[in-house]
């Protein structure tokens, strides 16, 4: 009887420290995830302003040719959500995908997405920062007076807006128009999903870790998850 206690009390313990936030060699805010298990992490944001750019850093290390490391969308219609961003590896490559289509039905879809050409599921840490609607700087020259031209030539530095992320050290951009997303649910809340997503979403779970989530705007650090997080949100040992 004392030793199916005991038994209890160590798994209860062992479950306890399993769950949420995970400290280990040295990683604040690091998150291990299986495949199998299908678990997930999920952290309401509402308090981020994301709609007309955002930007994130993380980093994951992970052998799997598939799986998704960051999702948000807003609110869901029939079939899918209207509009959505997520950060996935597919046949290892990272994809870095944003969407925000035309609810109605008519007109243009909007969107952008980039992709690396090297392989990222090499069991070796991946440094992402990845953002949509950035700002950069770029010399602009005025070519109005084409006589002159040669002789004095004029120029200035305008803002271009790009999407994209920097994964190790690499750059991978493209032009971003100025679209907004709504990325809220019907509840006016607003989540971001690590990991993985609701079944409902058919997305490729992540076997892996990722850790130092951490929003660049506000440098807030994405380290403890909602209570809706799937259990067995393993510690990074």
């Amino acid at each position: 009887m004392n030793a199916s206690k005991d038994f209890f009390i160590i798994f209860v313990a062992f479950l306890s420290f399993s769950l949420t936030r995970a400290q280990d060699d040295g990683k604040d805010g690091c998150f291990r995830f299986r495949q199998k298990n299908k678990n997930f992490a999920r952290f309401n944001v509402t308090d981020l302003d994301l709609s007309e750019s955002a930007e994130f850093n993380l980093t994951f290390r992970t052998s799997k040719p598939n799986g998704v490391i960051f999702y948000i969308e807003g609110q869901y219609a029939k079939k899918a959500p209207y509009d959505f961003e997520s950060l996935y590896i597919m046949d290892g490559k990272l994809n870095y995908l944003v969407f925000n289509p035309e609810p109605t039905g008519i007109g243009s879809s909007f969107g952008s997405h980039v992709m690396t050409d090297f392989d990222v599921n090499t069991n070796e840490d991946i440094q992402v920062n990845f953002f949509r609607r950035k700002g950069f700087p770029e010399v602009a020259y005025d070519t109005t007076d084409s006589v002159h031209l040669a002789r004095d030539l004029q120029h200035h530095t305008k803002t271009v807006f790009r999407t994209g992320f920097v994964v190790n050290g690499r750059k991978f951009t493209v032009a971003s128009g100025p679209f907004p997303l709504d990325l809220r649910n019907e509840k006016d809340e607003q989540f971001i999903w690590i990991g993985g997503a609701m079944s409902s979403r058919n997305l490729d779970p992540f076997d892996g870790k990722i850790w130092d989530i951490t929003d660049v705007g506000t440098n807030q650090k994405l380290d403890q998850p909602d209570s809706f997080s799937q259990l067995f949100v393993l510690p990074c040992v």
